[in-house]
């Protein structure tokens, strides 16, 4: 609903592309983040159209995150977002 009154249309990746988006996240980081300490405030972030399931293998079915399998299946992501 958001991106139809915002005129952003093109699916999920153009959505999560689009620059009004981007500073949506941006904003909610900013206005969330006082209450995280220093190290925990993310400070760069890149929106992803997959979503995280057992499924897919990023989740246990406890539905813990497995970090090795997302830090593999997003490194070239992630590389990115630490300037590499």
């Amino acid at each position: 609903k958001w991106a139809q009154e915002k005129g952003i249309d093109g699916g999920w990746e153009a959505l999560l592309a689009h620059a009004q988006t981007q500073e949506l996240f941006t904003g909610q980081l900013e206005r969330y983040r006082k209450d995280f300490k220093k190290y925990e405030q993310p400070r760069k972030f890149k929106l992803i159209g997959e979503e995280f399931t057992v499924d897919n293998g990023m989740l246990t079915p406890k539905m813990s995150l497995k970090r090795n399998v997302v830090q593999e299946q997003f490194a070239g992501e992630i590389a990115e977002l630490h300037g590499g």
